[in-house]
């Protein structure tokens, strides 16, 4: 059974201080040494989301002040020599002081002897230049941490070590490898001994932890000596990528360039509050016309979103994590060619060492010129800099062609693009509006000169205001991270987190729900491509009776419950949320409460309802409509102040005269209840909630955290499971008040009932 450890003790105490009088709070985050209790300072602190992040002092302390209240917070730390601490679910609350303490344990050392045996195991001789490897258990897999040699008297050491589970082995020519299974745990110092035997057999061709892989040897630099080495590879045969990390470190990245519509197309937070763009993203473009070139990269060293932008979350001016689009990591170098052999690179803006750059096709050239932009990465990790292979993309010079000639070899689509409103309206947008021009298209071999199909929602936002909505709304915030990203569970992730995906899975025929990409598809998928654009929702090409907006799904009442089915939302609006196992569900108790918010249009009705049009500084919808929104904070940025505009225009539909959420004091009662079970959890569980679990993909769904220290039957675990659920729901029980006020009040009566520590 795996051994999860502690690395993070959370304690809550609100002392009424003097904070900022704009309405927020403060948070003061104390570091202390786990078994010494003495603080611990230049410890790296990070506070998400809000990105905000400060270095504890010689008192072991770090405050951050005007931290926007009401919301949950993640509280991240990390010093050297020490294991990293996390506390989830930090409540900070207006004009009052938070204090965390988070005490660290040190990193530990694991080091032993490896000796041989003779005459029957009654002699044990040490054992000189024996490799020893030492490898993380995690889910299953075994991930090489390092690799040494013993010295003269057989002895090895590996330092700064974190907690969890580990093998140890040891393998030297003539013998006989060994192995065991070590657990260690904070501040400590663990010995481990391991001994061979004569007699060496080959290795098999797959090793334990991947039956799939094969082993192979790879030459690295020579030696000190002048001598050749060879560095031991694990080779996924399936896919025919080297699964070895000690390899993969010195593999080059690769850059993924793209054609992109501009100026808008990337976050706020890059292109100046610019609300509409200028370009369809197509490859093919007219000549005096701007091209956009977005720069990006993928490594399969890095299979995390922080490893491939370690400065995310980077907050636009909306505060959504738009800056996640960025790969940080990567220096990029841009070079433009045409099709005359000139090199055209001093067109390239803002600098051809840019992430992101755009060019002006120079009047004079003529279709059926091109520009070739190529474009080199460097990845810059650990003062060791390793530099991709250039990477090509064209941009061909067009004209307009005639657009009776698409619907000749486009029958279908133009069928269906005929009933829809880019069709009817006098002056709607044609094919080339969102395709680029297609007269070489046209002219030369089509399979050739294909025009671009391009995802990204600035092609829509050539004409449609809504698009600054969406670059508004939440839907921006995950972000797919290229082909790596997360790793091996990419194909589960693709149905939702990647619009070709979503698409695919609709057009397969079969439930969304239950649709899975196989394994194959991992070789199809983009890698760069937006994760939720315009073409999620709606299809362009199609539209009909019943259906004018072309939604793939048939209606609104089903395009959110694909995606979001079994998220907190719609798992609590439909109060199936047990059944998902995002909630727990107690013995004997009857949780079928009917719902009056549950309607046929369900989360449009009230997230696009515009009835309220109020607009911010960049003229664009507060809430409502694609910014999905039910609140928005106002010029100050902060929650619960008299600026906040409130979409509760579709609430006064059956409840007449509601001028705010808070009908008749039910978020009120919910927070109290909320605030109960969270005194309870951490009394009971040594004064701290569990932080989220490590990895990307847990804190979304279904609230994945740490486990409680002294909870063998999961009375904790469950009535944390209801809480996790409805923090992160937000809505603070709206979306089905009689349902999720059962789920507190059934875990408070459970934990005071049932727990014993």
């Amino acid at each position: 059974m795996k051994k999860i450890l502690l690395t993070g003790l959370l304690v809550l105490t609100m002392a009424h201080t003097v904070c900022p009088d704009d309405g927020s709070g403060s948070l003061r985050v104390e570091v202390r040494d786990f078994k010494r209790a003495r603080p611990l300072e230049g410890a790296r602190v990070l506070v998400s989301p809000c990105n905000v992040s400060g270095i504890t002092d010689s008192r072991g302390e770090v405050l951050f002040d005007q931290v926007t209240p009401f919301r949950n917070y993640q509280v991240e730390v990390e010093l050297d020599g020490y294991i990293g601490g996390a506390a989830g679910f930090v409540a900070v609350q207006a004009s009052e002081l938070t204090r965390s303490v988070i005490p660290l344990k040190q990193k530990s050392t694991l080091t032993g002897r490896i000796t041989v045996e003779l005459l029957f195991g009654f002699v044990r001789l040490p054992l000189r230049n024996a490799r020893v490897k030492l490898q993380l258990i995690s889910d299953g897999s075994f991930i090489t941490i390092g690799e040494v040699t013993t010295n003269a008297l057989g002895r090895y050491t590996f330092h700064d070590l974190d907690e969890g589970d580990y093998r140890i082995s040891a393998q030297a020519e003539g013998f006989t490898g060994a192995f065991k299974q070590v657990s260690i745990e904070g501040s400590t110092t663990n010995r481990e001994h391991l001994s061979l035997q004569w007699h060496w057999e080959d290795p098999a061709a797959a090793t334990e932890s991947n039956p799939r892989a094969a082993l192979y040897t790879k030459p690295v630099s020579p030696g000190s000596d002048g001598t050749p080495a060879v560095l031991p590879c694990i080779l996924d045969v399936t896919t025919g990528r080297d699964v070895s990390l000690s390899n993969q470190f010195f593999l080059p990245p690769e850059a993924v360039p793209s054609v992109i519509p501009g100026p808008s197309e990337l976050p706020y937070l890059y292109n100046d509050k610019q609300i509409f763009t200028s370009t369809s993203g197509s490859r093919s473009s007219a000549a005096g016309t701007t091209v956009y070139l977005r720069g990006f990269a993928v490594d399969s060293t890095l299979v995390t979103p922080q490893e491939f932008n370690p400065d995310a979350p980077c907050f636009d001016v909306y505060g959504n994590k738009n800056g996640n689009f960025s790969a940080s990591i990567f220096a990029y170098l841009w070079t433009l060619r045409g099709s005359d052999g000139r090199d055209y690179t001093a067109l390239l803006n803002p600098s051809p060492t840019s992430e992101n750059v755009f060019f002006e096709i120079p009047d004079e050239t003529r279709a059926g010129d091109t520009f070739i932009a190529a474009l080199r990465v460097k990845k810059v990790l650990d003062d060791m800099e390793t530099e991709s292979a250039p990477e090509e993309i064209t941009i061909v010079v067009a004209e307009r062609g005639d657009e009776a000639t698409c619907a000749g070899c486009h029958a279908e689509k133009a069928a269906g693009y005929a009933m829809t409103a880019h069709a009817m309206v006098a002056g709607g947008a044609e094919c080339q509006d969102c395709h680029g021009p297609g007269s070489e298209h046209i002219s030369g071999d089509p399979a050739a000169e294909k025009l671009s199909l391009s995802y990204w929602s600035g092609t829509c936002g050539q004409c449609h205001g809504e698009f600054a909505e969406f670059q508004k709304s939440n839907h921006t915030d995950p972000l797919p991270f290229g082909y790596y990203e997360p790793g091996p569970d990419l194909v589960r992730c693709y149905r939702c987190h990647y619009t070709p995906g979503y698409i695919g899975a609709i057009e397969s025929g079969k439930d969304f729900h239950l649709f899975e990409y196989g394994d194959d598809a991992l070789t199809a998928i983009p890698k760069d491509t937006p994760n939720v654009s315009c073409s999620v929702c709606h299809d362009a090409h199609s539209a009909g009776q019943g259906n004018p907006y072309g939604l793939r799904t048939g209606s609104a009442g089903t395009a959110c419950d694909t995606c979001h089915y079994e998220k907190w939302q719609n798992a609590l609006l439909e109060g199936l949320a047990g059944t998902f196992g995002n909630a727990y569900h107690y013995e004997n108790e009857d949780y079928g409460v009917v719902n009056g918010h549950r309607t046929g249009d369900k989360c449009v009705l009230c997230h696009m309802d515009t009835t309220i049009a109020a607009k911010d500084e960049n003229g664009v919808l507060m809430i409502g409509g694609h910014t999905f929104r039910m609140r928005d904070f106002g010029p100050d940025n902060t929650p619960g102040t008299d600026d906040d505009v409130l979409n509760t225009a579709p609430c006064r539909r059956c409840h007449p005269g509601l001028d705010d959420f808070d009908r008749n004091g039910f978020q009120s009662e919910v927070q109290s209840l909320l605030n109960e079970l969270r005194d309870i959890l951490t009394g009971k569980n040594h004064g701290f909630l569990p932080a989220n679990e490590p990895g990307n993909c847990a804190r979304c769904h279904k609230g994945g955290t740490l486990p409680f220290l002294d909870d063998p039957e999961n009375i904790l675990e469950h009535a944390y499971t209801n809480y996790k659920l409805i923090v992160n729901d937000r809505s603070r029980g709206i979306h089905n008040p009689g349902y999720i006020k059962k789920l507190l009040q059934d875990s408070i009566a459970s934990v005071k009932r049932d727990y014993e520590p």
